[in-house]
């Protein structure tokens, strides 16, 4: 049987509320798997500026508006799409650490 749902993707909610205030936003895109050259230029083809593609995780960062995060959301290959943005991590003490980000709310 074939499945006839849609995929979308699912979105950071933080990345939903800066989409209010801006209408360009850092993003990060993350895959499922590792991806190909072609999913990249497929992406690039759709106007997004791609920033950089990670090795280590199956991720990739750039800036995007909000007609092409739902483009982006609709792509087999792409999990969610995150907010990109700044991660402070403070040692408080030898063994713990904390993180701060006010735009995604890790704490």
């Amino acid at each position: 049987m074939i499945n006839m749902e849609e995929h979308i993707a699912e979105i950071d909610p933080s990345l939903k509320e800066e989409l209010r205030y801006r209408k360009i936003v850092p993003i990060i895109i993350e895959f499922f798997e590792a991806p190909k050259d072609e999913q990249i230029e497929r992406l690039k083809d759709m106007g997004i500026k791609i920033d950089n593609v990670f090795k280590v995780s199956p991720l990739a960062s750039g800036t995007a508006n909000s007609e092409q995060i739902e483009k982006i959301r609709r792509l087999s290959c792409v999990k969610k799409v995150w907010l990109d943005s700044e991660v402070r991590v403070l040692r408080t003490s030898k063994d713990d650490y904390y993180l701060s980000n006010c735009n995604t709310g890790f704490h």
